[in-house]
Order: structure tokens, then sequence, then C-alpha cells
């Protein structure tokens, strides 16, 4: 039988795998990942923008030469049994600045021995037939860093404290590419990805210090420590695909900070791997395959959302050579499948109960800022100052002057009806500081779904004016989905503020039963034109 051999450009066949990981910034997170994996408790990343320099150190176990060319030759292999020790799972990780930096140097001391490898980017692309990377032996040791890293071993010392820091392996790059969109870093967003990529492989106790030198001169530092999620733990969820094996979600309801919404991040991972990939990276992959189906939409929202964080994990999913994204199979389909699963059985629930603790928050913030407008007219026209003082004396209180807004209701397990939204006035001291304003405390609002054609309902024997939120008028001004909440929230403070004069001119009169009766009718024969000129303006 006969054939034809197949040569490959040794060289140029390196650079277009170096090329796999495109821009300095994953390389970066390579020369870490190769640090941890060699039980390194402290890495450190210097970043020199100024002098193009990059500096990778760590305290880990070292490279031998045979670990090396073991290294070398699983270049595109993925390692199964992949071990602490092992310089990455694909050996990929090495390579990946090469093409990022005119030299690489990969200096380590192993049993007092200190080894150097140097990648010259000009040299390798020449070298056709055999690839050969210089190896020496360095007779000093590990050698100073280079200006502004040379303080690297106080510099990552967890702390601050300390003797310095013992690095075992450096790795330094030389001649980085100016070319932007290659070497662009930004700390925050490296320390980010480090903490979700790797934060799961990185021992208690362990930290990676980042150094960044901008162009401009401008230093900043930042140090990464190991993944702890602090939220409230949800229920365990497993179950087992056949096609993506052993699935298992290990979720926590994200703490809400102060002010904002939560935060949370979910990472995605092979059972039992160090290593993981980000949300937004599985969503970027998972969507192709989420076109047409609503629940897997919704679930990948959901998940991407910052309500939850945490990890998913399957047993047969494999992690692509890129580390961006797992390899396209029917694993992860079944994997996508389980999580679909989940979000309609479990997640759906804590979902609906995030967006409604959201609404009923900033519905007590619109009905306390609409309070707030009319004390403030209150306190610039006299005329308004004499109807709430008639008012006052003839209308029930709807909270005593020092009676706090209601707050809104703290997180349960979904469970339960809908709960009205209660905001009321709040005493306010007056603009020049000298004698409390009053507050209109005849008045409150309350959001709730009301049985009955109307948009609102006022009852005065409790003062308060009942605002129906599933009538479709309101919806009409509230259909967000959860966007557009800075032009319906003008709607909605718009409308509340013309409904409570309305209100109020009506009671100033101090009208009978019937005249109050008639007079509300009267303001509901004009809330839909109020509403549409609203919505139209």
């Amino acid at each position: 039988m006969t054939g034809h051999s197949v040569q490959f450009h040794m060289g140029q066949v390196l650079c277009r795998l170096s090329e796999t990981y495109p821009g300095l910034f994953k390389a970066a997170i390579e020369a870490v990942q190769n640090g941890i994996d060699a039980g390194a408790t402290v890495v450190y990343v210097g970043i020199d923008q100024v002098k193009h320099r990059v500096a990778v150190c760590d305290n880990g176990s070292g490279i031998t030469p045979d670990k090396f060319q073991e290294a070398l030759g699983s270049i595109g292999h993925s390692v199964k049994d992949h071990k602490p020790g092992t310089l990455g799972r694909f050996g990929l990780g090495l390579v990946a600045p090469v093409t990022k930096c005119q030299t690489m140097q990969v200096i380590s001391t192993v049993s007092r021995q200190t080894h150097r490898w140097i990648f010259n980017q000009v040299d390798i692309r020449e070298q056709a037939s055999e690839l050969h990377i210089p190896y020496s032996l360095v007779p000093d040791g590990l050698p100073a860093l280079p200006e502004p890293f040379e303080h690297a071993h106080q510099e990552a010392r967890p702390n601050r404290r300390g003797p310095g820091i013992r690095f075992r392996t450096m790795v330094l790059m030389d001649k980085v590419t100016r070319d932007r969109t290659v070497s662009a870093v930004d700390i925050d967003e490296l320390a980010h990805d480090i903490r979700i990529k790797l934060g799961g492989g990185m021992k208690e106790g362990t930290t990676v210090f980042i150094k960044l030198r901008e162009a401009d001169g401008t230093v900043k530092t930042t140090r990464v420590d190991p993944q702890v999620y602090s939220g409230h733990p949800l229920a365990p969820f497993s179950v087992i695909d056949k096609d993506a094996g052993t699935v298992t979600l290990t979720l926590y309801r994200a703490k809400a900070p102060t002010n904002g919404a939560r935060r949370g991040e979910v990472k995605v991972a092979e059972a039992d791997a160090p290593d993981a990939i980000s949300w937004n990276e599985f969503c970027r992959q998972a969507r192709m395959a989420a076109s047409g189906d609503a629940m897997l939409t919704a679930a990948l929202e959901a998940l991407g959302s910052g309500y939850f964080e945490g990890e998913v994990t399957a047993s047969r999913v494999k992690l692509h050579p890129d580390r961006k994204k797992f390899e396209y199979n029917d694993a992860l389909i079944g994997l996508l499948a389980v999580i679909s699963h989940w979000f309609d059985t479990v997640g759906k629930a804590f979902v609906d109960q995030e967006r409604e603790l959201r609404t009923n928050e900033r519905y007590s913030r619109l009905g306390q800022q609409s309070l707030d407008n009319l004390l403030a007219k209150l306190q610039q026209n006299p005329r308004l100052s004499q109807l709430f003082d008639s008012l006052s004396a003839v209308l029930p209180r709807a909270a005593r002057p020092d009676q706090s807004p209601s707050k809104p209701r703290q997180p349960r397990e979904p469970a339960g009806e809908r709960r009205p939204v209660v905001a009321r006035p709040r005493q306010q001291s007056s603009q020049d500081g000298s004698q409390p304003a009053k507050a209109p405390a005849f008045l409150s609002f309350v959001y709730d779904i009301i049985d009955g054609p109307q948009v609102w309902q006022y009852n005065p024997m409790t003062a308060q004016l009942t605002l129906n939120v599933s009538h479709p008028l309101w919806v009409r001004m509230d259909d967000t989905n959860g966007r557009h909440l800075v032009k319906n929230d003008r709607y909605i403070l718009m409308f509340q503020d013309w409904l409570a004069m309305e209100v109020l001119h009506l009671l100033a009169t101090q009208p009978t039963p019937d005249e109050l009766e008639d007079g509300l009718k009267r303001i509901h024969g004009k809330t839909e034109m109020a509403v549409e000129l609203l919505v139209i303006r």
C-alpha cells in the first residue's frame, strides 16, 4: 500500500497553537494556572506596559527537565488524569506567551539546581523540521527581577507581613507586542477571570498578587484569594443524565448589597476539575442550542442575573483547549437539558420571588418619593400649606410622624401569596433646619392587586391610596420586563403626583360621604386620559 507523508513546519505550527490564547490576558492566566498546578501558595503577576515586560513567579514545586519535556510533548492533548504538579491540562499553557512577546524565559529551581529555557519567537518561526528550545543551567539561582518588579518577594506576601516569598519558578516575557488588541490588560478584569476560572482550584491560603504599571506610569495592584461563597446556600440539585453524566448545581442566593442588585456569579466546570469557565463564556456557546427554547433561554438569563452564585458541574463534558468553552457534543446538550429542567422545577420560583422583591422595593421607593414631592410642595406654596393644615384637622392619619416607611420583605423560600407594598409618610426637617416640616400624614400609597375595574382606590378610613398594579393602564406605564425602568419610574411618579393632588384637593372641600363618592368617580373618569397624556408625553 502506497501513500504520502504529511509534514508540518514545526515552528509555525507551534506559533499557531500559541495563538489558541489570542491575547496576553489569557496567556497570563495560563501562567498562573501552571503555578497553582505546581502547588504554589503565592503567585505574583507583574505587567509593565511602559517597558513592555511581564513576570509571573510562583513558589510551587518547580519544573524539572523531565516535567518540561513532558509538557512540550503533551501540547494539544487533553490530560484526563490531570494531577497537581503537572504543567497544565493541554500543554498549551506553557507556550501560550510565545507569540505575545519577542523572548520568553522559563526559569525554575528544583533540588538546588536552576534550569532555564528560552523561547525566541523569531528563532522558533524559522525552525521547520525539528524544534529546539535552548536550555541551560543557571549557576547563581533565580535572577533578580527587572524594574518595576524588583520588590515582588515583599509585595506578594500575604498581608504584607513575614519574610519575603522564595519563588521557585519565573516566567519572564520581554518586548511584549505593542499591538493593543493582543497586549491590552485590565487589572480588575484579569483578577475577576483568575477568580472565576482558577478560584475553585486554589487551596485555602493561596493568593495571587497582581501588579500593573500602565502606559502612563500609573501603578495598580490587587490580590486574588480562593473563591468563597458567602450567600445563603440553596438545596443541592443533582441528576444523572445519559449524555452529560452526573450534573450538579451547587448554588447560593447571593448576598444583597445595601444599595443595588445582587452580583453573584455562576461558573461551569467538569466535575472534579480545578478550572472552570465563566457563565458569560458558557452562555455564548449555549445560546446556539437555546435558540427557540424559551425555558432554556430563561434559565441562562436567570443564572446570569446576579441572584445566584456557585457552580454547575457535569462529569462527561470536556473543556476545550482554549478554556473558553466546552467541546460541542451530546454531553454539552445533555447538560443544557438538565439546566432547563432545574429552572422549570426549582429555579423559576426563586427568580419570580426575587423579581417580586425588587418590584416591591422599587414601588416602596416611588411611593415615598411621591410623598416627599408633596411635602416639598407644601413647603414651597403657602396656599397648599393652608390646604394641608385644613386636611390635618379633619382626616385620619395614615401614620404617626415618627413612623418610618415599611421595610420591603426579606427573601423567603418561594411560597405564599403576594402581599401589598405600603409607602407611608416620614418626618423630615425643613430646608433651613429650624423646625420639623409637617408631613402629609393623611395619605399613604399601597401597591396591590384590586378585584375590580379601577386602576386605584381611596379608603378615607385608612387614608390609603391603593394602586392596582394588575390594571391594564398601570401595566402600560410599567410594562418593563426588566427594561426601561428610568422612563417608567418617571411615568409612575407623574401619575402618582397628579392623582394625589386630585384626591387631596377633593378632600380639602370636606365633602359628605356622597360628595366624596361622586368626586372620586369624577377623578376616575379623568384617570385614563391622564395616563394617556403621561405615556404619550
